[in-house]
């Protein structure tokens, strides 16, 4: 069943790094279960389930849609992206119910903070020595630092002159669509860089991109989005988005 926002009596917007925008329909999905469990074993996780479709087609090709703050809170306790694998076993997603993360051994805690408005979470990252306050953002394939906040740390990128050369773009550049329809050009740093998720979780090294998204003028204060190139250089992260928390276990060749 689809209806419009108006439909609803409510102004229902939804904001990301592309910018803010006004979804169009809005889907009532009902109750869900998480696909894969044997059926003895599944369970109805969220009920009235609501959709809004968005205004354009996913960044990725291979998805078909983003999962909001409101699924994370339905697994009080955490949910476990294990990127790498444990005893042997393959990448997985675990979801913890109950009110605490059952275990915190080798484990360190990061502090989260929910922006008011977007509802993004953001965290405190040290890029090179530098505070840098970026939005957790595990449907970015890439990490994005903002032109001032690149400067700060001391990040170098090709430079084009754009009168001469409008349309340039050096080998390892991206060219990105906010939702205003506005394009961005990413560029790529010269050379690595260190990143640490608050002061002491080592995220690896890496090359990032330089450039100013449309949401960080909306969403204020936030001067980068970490991806997943850095998160998966841990050995896995908990999110626990109701105590406004992440774990990481650092992988062992970064300890």
């Amino acid at each position: 069943l689809a209806v419009r926002s108006q439909d609803l009596g409510t102004d229902v917007k939804a904001a990301g790094m592309g910018g803010e925008f006004q979804p169009s329909d809005l889907y009532l999905l009902g109750d869900c279960q998480l696909d894969g469990l044997p059926i003895d074993q599944n369970f109805t996780f969220m009920t009235n389930l609501m959709a809004a479709a968005l205004p354009h087609a996913s960044p990725m090709n291979s998805t078909n849609g983003l999962l909001s703050l409101a699924f994370f809170l339905s697994f009080p306790a955490g949910v476990e992206l294990d990127w790498h694998g444990t005893d042997g076993d393959p990448p997985t997603v675990i979801f913890y119910f109950g009110k605490t993360l059952p275990f915190t051994k080798g484990l360190t805690r990061v502090p989260l903070k929910q922006l008011p408005v977007s509802q993004l979470l953001s965290l405190t990252v040290n890029v090179n020595g530098t505070a840098v306050k970026a939005i957790l953002d595990t449907g970015s394939p890439i990490t994005v630092l903002s032109h001032r906040a690149a400067q700060l740390a001391g990040i170098e990128t090709a430079r084009v002159e754009p009168l001469l050369q409008p349309q340039a773009v050096s080998e390892g550049d991206l060219i990105v669509g906010g939702v205003d329809g506005r394009l961005v050009r990413l560029r790529r740093s010269l050379s690595s860089v260190q990143i640490l998720a608050g002061d002491n979780v080592s995220l690896g090294q890496g090359r990032v991109y330089v450039g100013d998204l449309p949401g960080f003028a909306f969403v204020g204060e936030i001067d980068g989005v970490l991806g997943l190139d850095f998160l998966q250089q841990t050995y896995r992260m908990v999110l626990r988005v109701a105590d406004n928390e992440v774990w990481f276990e650092e992988l062992q060749d970064q300890v």
